[in-house]
């Protein structure tokens, strides 16, 4: 289930900043219809938002534990 950010966080992404560490410059990750996934090299948080970065909707990427 994913977590869906609140306004002040998606005006942190919007600023290309992590809305969990602060730091600044996301990194693009895959993306698909209208979406994609921007990451975090600090702190490895992802987010999965709308297209353009004119962002108006974005949610927490859940992590799985790793395989084994």
């Amino acid at each position: 289930m994913s977590e869906t950010l609140t306004a002040h966080e998606i005006e942190r992404l919007r600023k290309d900043q992590c809305p969990n560490c602060g730091t600044l410059g996301l990194r693009g990750g895959p993306r698909g219809g209208e979406g994609q996934n921007i990451f975090c090299d600090a702190c490895k948080s992802g987010f999965n938002v709308a297209l353009p970065r004119a962002i108006v909707f974005a949610d927490i990427i859940p992590w799985s534990p790793p395989f084994k």
